[in-house]
């Protein structure tokens, strides 16, 4: 027998014992996990979805794979603050968007997103709204007989 015989020998026993020790185990998968695979466990947002979301912005060229797993679990903790911070302004069984936006709008610490959670306010509220505020105008302006000078 050769070098390359023996090599090829002794190399050959020990991946026979690793497919033995999968079969003997009771695992439905076939093929050995991705690293994405691996680490899917521990995610709840599809990191395609969030890889497109981060391309989005202009200066984003190269996304690494760890920087891709921190926003993912970034925005899970933040969607889960802003889910738990919401539920309890709740006073029913379910979350609402007025309940969202008393959050947001109480919290001290998400006062950046007071724009984009402003809080409902009915038609009729700002239909008296806006009549109160003609009716001001009116009050102030000149009375039809007055001349407004020309800027010439």
């Amino acid at each position: 027998m050769s070098d390359d015989d023996t090599e090829s020998a002794t190399t050959s026993t020990p991946s026979k014992s690793k497919k033995s020790r999968k079969s003997s185990q009771s695992s439905p998968e076939k093929h050995s996990p991705t690293k994405e695979d691996r680490v899917k466990d521990y995610y709840e947002l599809p990191l395609a979805k969030v890889r497109a979301i981060m391309r989005t912005a202009p200066d984003v060229h190269n996304i690494g794979e760890e920087g891709l797993f921190a926003m993912a679990k970034a925005a899970e903790l933040f969607i889960a603050k802003l889910a738990q911070g919401a539920n309890n302004e709740s006073k029913g069984k379910q979350v609402k968007y007025n309940d969202l936006a008393t959050f947001v709008n109480n919290s001290d610490d998400l006062e950046y997103m007071h724009d984009i959670l402003p809080k409902t306010v009915k038609y009729r509220d700002v239909k008296h709204l806006v009549e109160q505020q003609i009716e001001k105008d009116r009050l102030h302006c000149r009375t039809p007989n007055t001349r407004i000078p020309n800027s010439d």
